[in-house]
């Protein structure tokens, strides 16, 4: 869920690699597999931030961003 006036890139590497757009004041839903993932998120104009999400099997997760 992108709750910013701006559209944000979402990466994530893993067990697949996958780069998501979220449109400003939207959301998404995907499938991933189950796993560990390093992530990065940025939106024009603003410092990238980076880290690390672990996604279970059959789970569903709300993830929300912001960026100013």
């Amino acid at each position: 869920r992108n709750n910013s006036y701006k559209s944000i890139m979402l990466g994530l590497k893993g067990p697949e690699t996958r780069f998501i757009s979220i449109p400003a004041r939207s959301s998404r839903s995907i499938n991933l597999y189950s796993g560990s993932y390093k992530y990065a998120a940025t939106a024009k104009n603003t410092n990238t931030i980076s880290g690390y999400k672990y996604f279970g099997t059959n789970r569903k997760y709300t993830w929300n961003f912001k960026v100013n």
